[in-house]
């Protein structure tokens, strides 16, 4: 079941960028290189302000990961039950769901 939270921010951006899965996508990689950018700068230079824009990144992908959740009628709750479970199940069997078994 989503959130309120998560009810808004899937309203806003379904207006602001509507809900084709390509586009979405694509923002995703714009949003997580962001994130990775922003980690790289933590790792030159650790300072309390870095480390804010590295969590300021990382809401921008978790609100775009929401939104593609969204457009599978899915919500933060189900991915994260389901990646406790394919955790969980990977214990017993390493490649559990994994699509190239070994």
């Amino acid at each position: 079941m989503r959130t309120s939270i998560e009810d808004e921010v899937v309203k806003l951006f379904n207006e602001k960028y509507g809900n084709d899965l390509f586009t979405r996508i694509d923002k995703l990689k714009e949003e997580t290189k962001e994130l990775f950018d922003a980690y790289i700068e933590i790792e030159r230079c650790n300072t309390k302000e870095n480390i804010l824009h590295f969590i300021d990144e990382l809401s921008d992908v978790q609100g775009v990961l929401s939104h593609i959740h969204s457009l599978f009628a899915s919500d933060n709750d189900k991915a994260l039950l389901n990646c406790i479970i394919k955790n969980k199940c990977r214990e017993i069997d390493p490649n559990y769901l994994k699509q190239n078994k070994q």
